[in-house]
């Protein structure tokens, strides 16, 4: 006797990543730049990003949720385009970060493809070599039959490309706040503060 017991087939398993970042500033100077809305928005010209928007950034002591918009360029293959639009592929990423431990909780919400799209992940910097090292590790799941892993190997190469663009744009922008920094506090640029204070 056929037995007609016919089991559905056990989820996929998510794709795990990791992503190692090095900075020269210290963490907690990374931290808090990689929450500043004004670098955020210089993101959209980093590649296989189309779009970077802040929607919103909430404050409670070292405590910040932030939520932004990224549209994600990936090259997909034809058979995953039947399921996935490219250019539909956006998500808006919701963080709860803790700036004095500088750890980091990210959720990532499709804004189309709620049902076919999942992912998380966490970051933490730490000290290092006189610097700064951020972990990040994650797992996304792609529900698309048959082309799923391929959609997931899309996203996960432009992430590791992303990372990669984006430890040099954090590095520059560290840089150059720095740079501010040491000339607004020059003597030259505090007499001038002083004379126009006494006005």
């Amino acid at each position: 006797m056929c037995s007609s017991d016919l089991r559905a087939p056990p989820p996929l398993p998510d794709v795990e990543f990791t992503l190692d970042q090095r900075f020269a500033a210290p963490p907690i100077a990374v931290a808090a730049a990689l929450v500043d809305p004004a670098l955020l928005a210089t993101m959209v010209d980093l590649p296989r990003l189309g779009e970077a928007s802040v929607l919103t950034t909430a404050h409670t002591g070292d405590r910040v949720r932030q939520e932004v918009r990224y549209r994600f360029e990936a090259d997909l293959p034809s058979a995953a385009r039947r399921f996935v639009d490219p250019e539909q592929l956006t998500w808006v990423e919701v963080g709860e970060h803790d700036l004095a431990s500088g750890q980091s909780r990210y959720l990532i919400r499709p804004d189309h493809y709620a049902d076919l799209l999942e992912g998380r992940y966490a970051a933490r910097v730490v000290e290092a070599g006189g610097g700064t090292a951020r972990t990040v590790k994650g797992e996304l799941r792609v529900k698309v039959p048959l082309v799923g892993s391929k959609v997931e190997r899309a996203i996960v190469d432009g992430l590791r490309e992303i990372a990669t663009a984006q430890q040099r744009l954090v590095e520059d922008w560290l840089a150059r706040s720095e740079e501010h920094t040491s000339e607004l506090q020059s003597p030259d640029h505090l007499v001038c503060r002083l004379l126009l204070e006494k006005k």
